[in-house]
Parts: C-alpha cells; structure tokens; sequence
C-alpha cells in the first residue's frame, strides 16, 4: 500500500499478494467486486500533521477489507496493540509492527457520521456540539459513474443542517467506486 498527502488530499494505491482476491465481501456481507486500485480522500481542511498510524492502518483497512486474503502492508508501523487487535478480529496480519509506536489514545471531541438520514439526524440532535462529517460520494477517475445515485441532493441537506448552527464539514471521497455493484461500501 502507497499513500501520499497533497494538501487535503489522500491518496491510496495498493497492489495484491499471491492470496488476495478481486472478489470478497463488503457491506453486509454483499459479493463485492473490485474495479480499481487507488482511492482519493479529500478532507475538509488541511491537515495540521499526519494522522497517528493505527488510524491510518484503520482507515486504509476499512477500504480494502473485501480484497485482502492473509495480511495487509501499510505504509508506516502500527503498535503492537493494533496489530494484535487486527489479529484477533480478523484472523489477518497487518505490518510493519512498531514495537516503540505507543497506540492511539482516543480524543474528546464527540463526531456524528451525518448523512442526513433518520440515524444521524437523531444522533445530531441528542449530540447538537459533536463534529458533523458527510461522506460525499464523488466520481472516480477509472470507474465509469451510473449516475443515479444523488450525492448533490444529500449534500444539500446535510449544508442545511450547517446551516441550523451545526459543526458540518464534507469528505469527499471516490473510494465506494472501488465496489461493484455501485453505491456500496467495501466494508462496514
């Protein structure tokens, strides 16, 4: 796995070993396929340093969780807490390990997923301060686009609850056209 950051940009390219697949299970257990392999992640804001590896790992874990066969190779060690968690989750290796690489300590500040669904509008009210981070569905340079699925009209609601005193902030993302059938997540 190859990742780069270009302001408030990320980018994930990855490669498959001898026992990864192109076919694997992603959200709900749906047969996914795989169309490409890189992904952009473009955050709302310029990063102030990189994020710690475990969260790193985790998020380039989550993208390519229906491909990887035995273990996966990240760019920068993981703690060895991390590391064993993977394994005794998953049944699957993750490296390099950084036996020094204390593991990551939650913060304080609360964050909904808010995609302006019934779920996250309840979540928004019983947490009205929390962070709100939209996932925006955006097109991938190698994956052909159908076209039905709105990205543009949910954004819209989730501007407005910006626009109702709440802390909104937009993720734009390509990397669901990673799946097909297309809109599905590869993995939770």
């Amino acid at each position: 796995t190859y990742t780069e950051q270009q302001g408030s940009t990320w980018r994930i390219r990855f490669g498959l070993e001898d026992d990864d697949r192109t076919e694997g299970r992603g959200q709900g257990t749906n047969t996914v396929r795989l169309n490409a392999r890189h992904v952009s992640v473009q955050l709302p804001v310029q990063p102030r340093h990189a994020p710690h590896p475990d969260a790193e790992a985790l998020a380039i874990f989550v993208i390519v969780r229906p491909w990887i066969g035995s273990r996966i190779q990240v760019p920068r060690g993981v703690s060895i807490e991390f590391a064993n968690l993977v394994k005794k989750l998953f049944a699957l290796e993750i490296g390099p390990v950084d036996k020094n690489l204390a593991p990551r300590t939650p913060g304080t500040q609360p964050v909904v997923s808010y995609s302006a669904g019934y779920n996250s509008a309840a979540a928004s009210v019983l947490f009205p301060d929390a962070v709100h981070l939209h996932h925006r569905r955006v097109t991938h340079p190698d994956v052909p686009d159908n076209g039905r699925y709105r990205a543009d009209a949910i954004e819209q609601l989730v501007v407005a609850a910006g626009g109702r005193g709440r802390d909104v902030h937009i993720v734009r993302s390509d990397f669901e056209h990673l799946c097909s059938p297309y809109p599905t997540l590869p993995h939770w």
